[in-house]
């Protein structure tokens, strides 16, 4: 197997673990060889690296681990067993909460995962989970509907929805031509920073006419299936599905339904949902041809059952369409200090790191150079004010070379 490829099928994380005392970045990941997981903290320099094991497989009661997750104080894992896969981006799999030992020689503390009952007798099978930004808040979504636990150790999850036993509604998860053609992910629900609202899309297809797909299932069965996928197909008038964006309070335990601006098209799709900060909600919303696109700011911090997001980015794409819904490794990325969005848009011929100011209308400015297509931005340092981004230029000559990607920084001020 070549390295590219072991690189490939690495699973790793990288955190900030400033609760266990720790002072720079730790990437913790899943030694293929062992199957356990380790920690490698890294200096503040960069130049040493010390390697332990966080988490033997021998520990976990499961006595493997597959797919996991790390709390972002790093004290708690979220491992997965019995995947099964639903769609290109989906499935559906049993979880466990892994509390590490805070000193040598305490046993690890193990939770499953369940919205009610007794989970260890009865466990659950969820759709998605998430971690909150602080301690061990977790979020998921079990039977289209979405629950979240702040102490799940301790506390029984809540739950926050109460949707209708209707196939043609999904609350929380992506329908099918949302997780394959829009938002190209699973998960359709966001945890804001501080862990203290959740913003979640329902998605109502009973006016969307069905594609009938073949389905081949188990690779036993000898004859395919046909399921119906409703599917608004391109030059089709029938209705698209109908997206309702909402905000769960947690203090409050109220929902508020988030209205779109005048200016957005009725036909529409949701395109984009970020959390700017804890009372600020980034939207971006597409027209059903996909020529005219839109970005939005969301005001939470009102006392309102309702909230009016406000455009401060509209933009017609001629010869083509948009494409800023694409959500790629981290595009876009916030920087609340300067109230800033930085985002792939194009512009003379390439696609530019364009930096939007979300107090504007239509406030641009041009953060790379034209000469660079760039593929996507990786990481914003606030202090540096410098931006990482991949793009196929090389570093020293105006060659576009498709076929290879390059890291590259440059000042975002």
């Amino acid at each position: 197997m070549s390295m590219m490829r072991k690189m490939r099928q690495l699973r790793y994380q990288w955190l900030s673990c400033s609760k266990r005392g720790a002072t720079a970045d730790v990437l913790v990941y899943l030694n293929a060889s062992s199957g356990d997981i380790m920690q490698a903290s890294f200096d503040q320099n960069n130049d040493t690296v010390s390697v332990s094991r966080l988490l033997s497989k021998d520990q976990f009661s499961e006595g493997s681990i597959g797919h996991f997750v790390a709390s972002r104080d790093c004290q708690t894992l979220l491992i997965q067993s019995s995947p099964e896969k639903i769609y290109r981006h989906s499935s559906s799999a049993f979880y466990k909460l892994v509390a590490l030992p805070k000193a040598p020689g305490q046993r690890i503390t193990e939770k499953s995962l369940c919205p009610e009952g007794n989970c260890e007798v009865n466990p659950a099978r969820l759709r998605a989970v998430q971690w909150g930004s602080d301690g061990a808040f977790v979020a998921f979504v079990f039977d289209n509907n979405i629950y979240y636990s702040a102490k799940p150790f301790e506390e029984p999850a809540v739950k926050i929805t109460n949707s209708p036993l209707d196939p043609a509604i999904t609350v929380g998860t992506c329908n099918w031509v949302y997780e394959e053609e829009i938002l190209e992910s699973s998960d359709a629900f966001w945890v804001s920073p501080g862990d203290e609202r959740i913003a979640y899309l329902v998605f109502n297809d009973s006016a969307v006419q069905a594609y009938r797909m073949p389905w081949y299932g188990s690779p036993t069965n000898m004859y395919i299936q046909q399921r119906g996928v409703p599917y608004p197909k391109a030059g089709s008038r029938a209705p698209l599905t109908k997206v309702s964006l909402r905000v769960y309070d947690i203090a409050s335990r109220r929902t508020i339904e988030l209205s779109k601006p005048m200016a957005v098209p009725q036909e529409h799709y949701v395109t984009l949902v970020r959390w700017f900060n804890s009372t600020h909600l980034i939207v971006g919303w597409v027209n059903r041809n996909q020529d005219r696109g839109f970005l939005g700011v969301c005001d939470l911090g009102t006392a309102s059952a309702t909230a009016t997001c406000r455009l401060f980015f509209r933009h017609i794409q001629r010869n083509g369409w948009m494409d800023f819904n694409k959500q790629k490794a981290s595009e876009p990325l916030m920087d609340p200090a300067s109230e800033r969005l930085f985002i792939v848009l194009h512009n003379s011929g390439y696609r530019r790191i364009a930096a939007l100011r979300l107090g504007g209308s239509n406030q641009v400015s041009w953060v790379s150079p034209a000469s660079y297509d760039v593929a996507d931005i990786l990481h914003h340092d606030a202090a540096a004010q410098q931006l990482h981004f991949l793009s196929c230029r090389g570093a020293t000559d105006d060659v576009q070379d498709a076929t290879m990607m390059h890291l590259h920084r440059w000042d975002s001020d």
